[in-house]
């Protein structure tokens, strides 16, 4: 599987237009790479950016995906790319880390409070398009150590806010059972 996902806001500090300059370098290693970018905002940008770098045969771009597809989205990929230059603690990182989904992202705001580099995937610098593009053919290159971090991340995921994740993978999974019969019972 060589898909690669970036879910989010489309704009310049989350790192996704570094994401497309460093497409054509990765398609040489892996001709068949496939690069899905979701979400709202700059996407006419995106578009335009892709097309303009000639390589549209490798980046799809979806614009914005509702909880069934996201989770489809996240459940196939190899890997979440997040090279954000600023951040909360991104809800899509959590969710990559419950779906055990591998990271590549950055240590700025409150990732390093939930991404264990090494556990839930690998750190790059913000804005560094060398780090990026040798960090994504490495873990191109290694499906055991993407088997390894998938595995790893599940359960640092879990044990970090099973509470927290878990009502996230409710809505993801459409499990709204709970939700259905307390409606039911008109309270």
């Amino acid at each position: 599987n060589h898909t690669l996902l970036f879910l989010g806001w489309i704009i310049e500090s989350k790192g996704v237009f570094d994401i497309v300059e460093v497409i054509s370098d990765i398609k040489e290693h892996y001709p068949a790479v496939r690069f899905v970018f979701a979400g709202s905002k700059e996407v006419d940008k995106l578009q335009e950016l892709v097309r303009e770098r000639g390589v549209q045969e490798n980046a799809e771009v979806i614009g914005w995906a509702k909880e069934e597809r996201k989770l489809q989205l996240l459940l196939s990929a190899r890997l979440l790319l997040l090279p954000t230059y600023t951040e909360g603690v991104p809800n899509v990182l959590l969710e990559a880390m419950a779906s055990g989904l591998p990271a590549i992202t950055t240590p700025v705001g409150g990732i390093p409070s939930v991404f264990e580099e090494g556990v839930n995937g690998y750190y790059v610098q913000p804005g560094d398009q060398n780090q990026l593009r040798d960090m994504i053919l490495k873990l191109l290159s290694d499906d055991t150590d993407c088997e390894r971090l998938s595995s790893a991340t599940m359960t640092k995921a879990w044990s970090y806010d099973v509470e927290k994740i878990g009502k996230r993978l409710d809505v993801l999974y459409g499990n709204f059972i709970s939700t259905k019969s307390t409606a039911k019972d008109g309270r």
